[in-house]
């Protein structure tokens, strides 16, 4: 396992493949927040937002391939994505993953004042899908009580609080036609303060009939009634219209398991993503649309081992809350688990590896980095583009661009060298289109590339 974390600029596609040799089979969990492809201006990344639909699919697919790779056994991945293409993004990870390894999807109300931008309904809400590489494979915690979970614990103290709840079942599966064994006549002795399943005299026959009287069933059989009868957690009594219930004891549980929405202030990410990071860069706006550090922590501390030494990759590191996040649990639990992250954009120095190294600073955190570069290659030839001076510094490379770097396949050498660039026409345009179209040639694709290539 790696003892350091990693932050990698670069193309995240090849940032993915590079770390097959050493990483294959090893990553616990890959949390990842994708450019969404959503109209307007909700980008989450500096990047182009608003690929064609089927460009954004293909751009997806390329990526969640190798992830699923690096997975291991008991790994799984989570993607954070908004209604614009969540619907498309499920069955593409079912082809991906398997429809068999989808554990679950997550609504986050991100946003509680509603998108301003929105024709119809305000969306507040995001999505998160869970697919695990194995079925059933991947462990998941439970969640600690919230303080006004707590309190409804009102009887005992401290472990041993506990609340009554009410015997009778509802909901699903509740009939007798559903759970025969759980439909029976529970006797009480009011004098004595006796519960039985024998009837005596002087005791009354209750029965699991709802508030319309309908039948349903009690929530344990007759065996598990009597022994929580003889450890005393069984209640019987009057409510306010005179008609006997029947109540079970709850005892306080140290977590419950986590529900499918979330709606809770600490997952605006407005409170606690963006003025987060304003706060942590002296009130400058460094970044557009950061999740909520919580969203992210919670889902992280839901699924790698408490106190352990797990991996969780973000190959769209954006401004690093999954780094945070991490480092975060570790200080809570006093965990070992490693980050990292990929991101192609120039903001990653600035933004990035800042956040981190304030974060490691502040809350003085025991741990560090390893910020790498994939090595350039088309990217070196984009930067010596729009470094140019003038149309000469231009014409002068091209002859290098042809030989070194990787041009477009449907370019045509030739006439862009023999004729376009020598045309008055272009000669006149604006230095800055004359780089763009000098930029166009380039195969994007090869923006990076490995170091043994």
């Amino acid at each position: 396992l790696i003892k350091e974390n990693l932050i990698i600029k670069g193309n995240n596609l090849l940032a993915l493949h590079s770390l097959k040799s050493e990483f294959t089979g090893k990553i616990k969990l890959i949390y990842i927040d994708p450019p969404y492809n959503t109209k307007g201006d909700s980008n989450t990344f500096a990047y182009n937002n608003t690929f064609n639909h089927s460009a954004w699919l293909t751009f997806m697919k390329n990526r969640l391939e190798v992830a699923k790779d690096l997975l291991s056994e008991d790994g799984l991945i989570a993607v954070a994505i908004d209604d614009e293409e969540q619907a498309y993004l499920s069955i593409l990870l079912d082809e991906t993953f398997g429809r068999a390894n989808h554990i679950g999807t997550l609504i986050v109300q991100s946003k509680p004042s509603g998108r301003t931008n929105d024709s119809y309904f305000s969306t507040s809400h995001e999505y998160v899908h869970f697919y695990a590489k194995v079925p059933n494979k991947p462990k998941i915690n439970f969640i600690a009580l919230s303080k006004k979970q707590k309190s409804q614990y009102k009887d005992g103290d401290g472990d041993e609080s506990y609340k009554w709840r009410d015997f009778l079942r509802t909901g699903g599966f509740s009939t007798p036609e559903e759970r025969p064994n759980s439909y029976y006549p529970i006797y009480f002795n009011e004098k004595k303060n006796k519960i039985s399943l024998e009837k005596e005299a002087g005791a009354i026959k209750i029965l699991p009939f709802d508030s319309i009287g309908k039948k349903r069933v009690w929530r344990k059989t007759p065996a598990s009634f009597l022994q929580h009868v003889r450890a005393n957690e069984i209640l019987i009594s009057k409510n306010n219209k005179g008609e006997w219930k029947v109540k079970i004891i709850d005892k306080i549980k140290k977590g419950i398991r986590p529900k499918s929405v979330w709606v809770d202030s600490k997952y605006d990410a407005s409170s606690h993503g963006t003025k987060l990071l304003k706060k942590l860069f002296d009130g400058e706006k460094i970044f557009s649309y950061p999740k909520s550090i919580y969203a992210v922590q919670d889902i992280l501390d839901i699924f790698t081992e408490e106190g352990g030494s797990d991996i969780v990759l973000d190959f769209f590191g954006g401004s690093a809350t999954t780094a945070h996040a991490v480092l975060n649990l570790n200080k809570n639990d006093d965990g070992n688990r490693k980050f990292i992250i990929a991101e192609q954009m120039d903001y990653i120095e600035s933004v990035a590896v800042t956040r981190v190294k304030k974060i490691l600073d502040i809350e003085k955190i025991n741990d560090s980095f390893i910020y790498c570069e994939l090595a350039k290659w088309n990217e070196k030839a984009k930067e010596e583009i729009q470094n140019a001076k003038d149309l000469s510094a231009l014409v002068k490379m091209f002859g290098t661009l042809y030989e070194k770097y990787f041009l477009n396949y449907n370019v045509k050498i030739k006439d862009f060298k023999d004729k376009i660039i020598k045309e008055e026409k272009f000669k006149k345009i604006p230095l800055a289109l004359q780089k763009k179209m000098f930029l166009a040639m380039l195969d994007l694709n090869q923006m990076y590339v490995q170091e043994s290539e």
